[in-house]
């Protein structure tokens, strides 16, 4: 019995040691799950904020695009309002080119019309003299005609 006894003693201290190797190994997983824990913890906050961020950046991105597309149709209506200013001044500049041909040509004419009157201006003062007297003689003979009695 002594040896049982022993025996019995031997596997009380060996399941004693083995109980408090396995009490150290349960702290060390607490701790590791702990620590763990304390990990998936940060890490969870850390992508919380980076889908906060992400969204922010989404909604920047979002405004930029809608900016994006108002500048593009500010360039379109731009440049159609700049076309249609060219095609105007074309149009315009055409119409000036016309306008100087003709006044050009006017203005030749009306040149060409005051070497006419000034020719006939000098005719009739070379001829004034004679016009003068043609008129002085006919007025003299409407004046006899009204002072003479009429005969009917």
């Amino acid at each position: 019995m002594e040896k049982k006894a022993g025996n019995a003693e031997g596997q009380v201290g060996d399941l004693a040691r083995r109980l408090m190797l396995m009490e150290e190994q349960a702290t060390r997983s607490e701790e590791r799950l702990a620590i763990s824990v304390t990990n998936l913890a940060n890490t969870s906050m850390q992508a919380d904020k980076s889908l906060a961020d992400q969204n922010d950046i989404m909604n920047v991105c979002s405004k930029k695009s809608e900016n994006n597309d108002d500048l593009e149709k500010q360039l379109k209506d731009a440049i159609f309002t700049k076309d249609e200013s060219e095609n105007k001044y074309e149009t315009l500049a055409q119409k000036l080119k016309i306008k100087e041909s003709e006044s050009e040509r006017s203005n030749e004419r009306a040149d060409g019309i005051e070497c006419k009157f000034i020719e006939i201006e000098d005719e009739l003062k070379v001829g004034r003299p004679e016009a003068t007297k043609i008129w002085k003689l006919e007025k003299k003979s409407l004046w006899r005609e009204k002072k003479s009695p009429k005969t009917n």
